[in-house]
């Protein structure tokens, strides 16, 4: 009976020693990846020659800012988002409950739309269509010249 009640433990024990390490790897492995295909779709993006010619730069890296800033204001607002929505969940009444529950599916929302839109301002094809209408390379030249002044400031 003992060596039974032993032999569970040293199982269970080693369940858990193998699961937990694994779990948090793939995690970070997982988040380390996404970073890596965006940095990866951010460099090409930055490298890829688009069209139009004229001697003018393509506009390309106000894309590619547009994005990286989109990620890295998606980042700060998930923050804000937890603290808040840890905030909903410390109530006691069934109201602020609800609240919560919906707290969190709007927050849900807000970053499902952040995730597309940072994956659409960093898809190529995307980019071609956009850069193909008229008065694309005008629009990219003021949004450059904006995000000039606002490094300038900074």
């Amino acid at each position: 009976m003992w060596g039974k009640l032993i032999a569970t433990f040293a199982m269970l024990t080693g369940v858990l020693v193998l699961a937990l390490p694994i779990s948090v790897i793939g995690s970070n492995f997982t988040d380390a990846y996404a970073a890596s295909l965006k940095a990866r779709a951010y460099h090409e993006l930055l490298e890829a020659p688009s069209g139009g010619g004229g001697g003018a730069p393509p506009p390309n890296d106000v894309f590619a800012h547009a994005a990286q800033r989109v990620d890295a204001h998606a980042a700060e607002l998930q923050r804000l988002l937890d603290a808040t929505s840890h905030a909903f969940t410390r109530g006691k009444e069934p109201a602020a409950r609800a609240l919560g529950v919906q707290f969190d599916v709007q927050c849900a929302a807000v970053q499902q739309a952040l995730g597309g839109l940072s994956r659409l301002l960093s898809n190529k094809q995307v980019l071609e269509v956009l850069l193909r209408e008229e008065g694309a390379r005008q629009g990219a030249e003021k949004a450059r010249a904006k995000l000039g002044r606002e490094r300038a400031l900074v």
